[in-house]
């Protein structure tokens, strides 16, 4: 098992650019989604601790836990996915007034303006 791994793993290392960054690409990527479903379940874990279900049939306390489950890391990613676009929908605005310079301008040579392309 470790030796097709290693065999794997050395011919990776000696294939071309472009199918290394692949293989780079979706390892990444899916070691970013273990660590979000990590993050996840454990920030959903102190939600779940007060849910009491019927203690009657354990696979349908099993199966509604996860179903709980699911329906907080749903919500956790809506409300998530809300606020990032919310904070993307924010425009900056800058003000200038020009009654609060207090620039001296005797004697200066006048600017002349610059037309940008």
């Amino acid at each position: 098992m470790f030796n097709k791994i290693n065999n794997f793993i050395n011919d990776i290392r000696q294939a071309d650019e472009r199918r290394r960054k692949r293989w780079f690409v979706f390892t990444s990527g899916i070691c970013v989604i273990v660590v979000v479903f990590l993050w996840l379940t454990f920030l959903n874990l102190d939600s779940n601790q007060n849910v009491n279900f019927p203690a009657t049939n354990e696979s349908l306390t099993q199966q509604s836990g996860i179903i709980a489950k699911m329906a907080d890391i749903r919500k956790t990613l809506g409300n998530g996915l809300l606020a990032i676009s919310d904070k993307l929908g924010i425009k900056n605005r800058f003000t200038v007034r020009a009654d609060n310079r207090n620039f001296i301008l005797d004697g200066l040579a006048p600017v002349l303006p610059i037309n940008l392309p």
